[in-house]
């Protein structure tokens, strides 16, 4: 007698039904037994496709979804696919009611539609789905009358409490999104925030080992006239994020620099010796937008945290320079970023204000980071020296230009700024004799030392001659150099290739069209996901290879 299991005997209605019990990530594995399970299990795969087109990138839009999405996370079976196809999450503001919302393309903000109607939840349901859902969550979430305030909030519509819940919750969501429009809140991301600090005596939820890249306060509307600027948000918050074990990508708007670190926090990341928290952060790449300040503690903690930070921006407040603090930070990095550490970018909140911030860095600093692949300098700055020490720092200047540089660098960024427009009052420079620049940059193009050299932004010069000189200086031996070993030259009326630069920025910041699940443009939904989505992380797909063959 053969005793081996044979799957084809079994009837079609055991095997639908140990489809539908199966949890969804046993579905595929399952379906791949071999061809009779295969054929027998395109209903629960088509599901699956289904909720891969529906759910894939989901945001609060509709109260109906955060309600559907908590019912499928703590599900068994069949009924937890769709939850299980969350990739991306999109959240639009705090609702204080069950009404649908819609996205005014104009200001950003969400409205209610016109004939809508309110969607609340059963009330004979609400007692027996807070049960489930706290036991989901898998250990007391009483602090500060948190479970009441859900309970609350099932009644009325408002979700504030609900979706830090629901983003705990999802299996495998490896996107967050926050819009910031006007000048509205999110009381959910404080929330969430303090779910994350609760987790930290607990164990971590799935949603949160899941998360890779957060993005909190993307901008996607400008305030109107009388309404509030958004409020700073608070160093704790950002230490929390920092907690994700796979977190890679942090944006981080209107933080207050000057708040301090959460003391819990700290000592996690420099004593703990337990996952998820390995006396560092795995991420990568810090955003902070619309920085006014800089507390000395903050900065250490930025330098500190990542394990292997490779991209640092930060875009600053109208107004706000931050020189001591620029350099304070860089040489924060030296001590512990000095390896990985790739791209530093300071940008300017208002660029057509007329006033510029300088991306530059000092070129003692920029030669001690071994990695760092955009390097951003003064050409000018020999400019200011007296007469008769000038000759000799051009020579040692070149020289460095040449040699020193970090042998990683891919791209070179020169910056003239406004305050050496006086250097171009010299007697070399007034009679148009530029060739010394011209050499330098040649000489550091034909470098062997730079191998993986691929781009050099020169534009910035050109237009400062150019507008006290009235005339254009071109560069002729740089461009033939350049010309010769393939490397991409940005001149006065170029643009740059694709992936070098984006919108002006080596780091680019969120922009409004990184929240797919509204429309700002005239293309339709599908077209304006899919090139968003792939601009942002490359060709999707679909896990779940339905498509296959069965073996």
């Amino acid at each position: 007698m053969n005793s081996t299991p044979d799957l084809t005997s079994l009837p079609v209605e055991i095997l639908q039904l140990i489809l539908e019990h199966t949890h969804a990530s046993g579905h595929w594995p399952l379906a791949q037994t071999c061809k009779h399970v295969y054929r027998h299990s395109q209903y629960i795969l088509s599901r699956h496709r289904e909720a891969y087109q529906k759910f894939r990138i989901s945001s609060d839009l509709d109260l109906r979804t955060i309600r559907h999405l908590l019912s499928s996370c703590i599900s068994n079976g069949a009924a937890s696919i769709d939850a299980w196809h969350v990739r991306e999450f999109e959240v639009w503001g705090d609702r204080e009611n069950g009404e649908p919302w819609e996205v005014d393309v104009e200001t950003g903000e969400v409205r209610i539609p016109e004939g809508s109607e309110p969607w609340l939840f059963p009330r004979d349901d609400i007692g027996s789905f807070c049960h489930e859902l706290f036991n989901a969550m898998g250990y007391p979430l009483d602090q500060e009358g948190f479970q009441a305030q859900v309970r609350r909030q099932l009644e009325t519509g408002a979700d504030s409490c609900l979706k830090p819940c629901l983003l705990a919750l999802l299996p495998r969501i490896r996107a967050l999104r926050y819009a910031r429009a006007g000048g509205a809140d999110h009381t959910s991301f404080t929330y969430l925030c303090r779910m994350i600090h609760w987790c930290m005596s607990e164990t971590l939820l799935p949603g949160f080992k899941s998360l890779e890249k957060v993005s909190f306060g993307i901008c996607v509307g400008q305030a109107a006239d009388g309404y509030p600027e958004p409020s700073k948000r608070s160093a704790r918050e950002l230490s929390a994020l920092l907690c994700l074990p796979n977190l890679s990508e942090l944006y981080f708007a209107h933080l207050d620099g000057e708040s301090g670190v959460d003391d819990g926090i700290a000592s996690s990341f420099l004593f703990s010796r337990r996952p998820p928290f390995s006396r560092s952060s795995p991420v990568r790449t810090i955003i902070l937008d619309m920085m006014d300040s800089l507390s000395d503690e903050l900065i250490e903690f930025i330098a500190k945290t990542p394990r292997g930070l490779e991209n640092l921006a930060i875009r600053l407040c109208p107004e706000a320079g931050l020189g001591d603090e620029r350099h304070q930070l860089t040489e924060e990095l030296l001590k512990y970023q000095r390896l990985s550490l790739q791209r530093l970018c300071w940008y300017n909140a208002d660029p057509s204000s007329g006033s510029t911030v300088p991306n530059w860095m000092d070129p003692s600093h920029a030669i001690m980071f071994d990695g760092l692949r955009v390097v951003s300098l003064d050409l000018l700055y020999v400019e200011g020296l007296p007469l008769d020490a000038r000759s000799k720092a051009m020579k040692e200047f070149g020289e460095f230009l040449t040699h020193n540089l970090p042998a990683q660098m891919e791209v070179v960024d020169f910056d003239g700024v406004d305050f050496w427009e006086d250097a171009f009052t010299t007697d070399q420079l007034s009679h148009n004799k530029l060739d010394y620049l011209d050499d330098m940059v040649e000489a550091m193009v034909r470098s062997k030392r730079y191998q993986r050299l691929k781009a050099i932004f020169l534009k910035e010069i050109q237009d400062l001659v150019s507008g006290i000189q009235q005339t254009m200086f071109d560069f002729p031996k740089t461009i033939k150099a350049a010309k010769e070993r393939g490397i991409y030259l940005h001149l006065k009326g170029s643009k740059p290739p694709p992936g070098l630069i984006v919108n002006g920025e080596f780091v680019p910041m969120p922009t409004r069209d990184c929240m797919v699940s509204a429309v700002f443009s005239s293309r339709n939904r599908e077209q304006s996901r899919s090139t968003t989505y792939k601009q942002l992380h490359g060709t999707a797909s679909l896990e779940l290879s339905l498509g296959g063959k069965a073996r």
